[in-house]
């Protein structure tokens, strides 16, 4: 179990993502994003997030949106990694999308995965680059959908 700490900085996506190394693959887990409960006091009301898992990264680029959250204003958000759908080793990324740009927010993301060989969790700044890379990545892993002779994919990203 990892745990890190995050926030938001008042854009439509935190710019920090969370990299998954794994030597062997992610057998099953939960991804869960924690943001400060409201009931406390002092704390600000929830604000909707979301988030994504994107990879395997080959040459610096996701392949895919493995899976996304729904957009939420709760204190907390899961998705669980199924053991009938178990990831290939690899490099993969979190990013957390935050659609009414609010600053300042302190968010946890939780990992819990199941992996027999080394697993390394970091957290990374997200360029312009990289944020095109993820928009990418999210449009392709959308459905096909037949339009006249040709094929689209499309899909929108995880912040509405």
């Amino acid at each position: 179990t990892t745990r890190n700490m995050l926030s938001t900085d008042g854009t439509d996506m935190c710019r920090q993502v969370v990299s998954i190394r794994s030597s062997s693959p992610i057998k099953k887990g939960f991804i869960t994003l924690f943001q400060q409960d409201e009931r406390m006091q002092g704390a600000p009301p929830y604000t909707q997030l979301s988030f994504a898992l994107y990879g395997p990264l080959e040459d610096g680029k996701p392949q895919a949106e493995v899976l996304r959250s729904h957009l939420w204003p709760v204190r907390e958000l899961v998705e669980e990694i199924p053991h009938s759908k178990p990831l290939p080793a690899g490099e993969y990324l979190v990013a957390i999308f935050t659609p009414n740009k609010v600053p300042d927010r302190q968010l946890t993301l939780v990992l819990q995965l199941d992996v027999t060989g080394h697993c390394e969790v970091t957290t990374a700044e997200a360029d312009d680059e990289m944020r095109k890379k993820l928009a990418l990545a999210s449009a392709l892993s959308g459905p096909a959908r037949a339009i006249g002779p040709a094929s689209t994919h499309g899909a929108w990203l995880p912040d509405g």
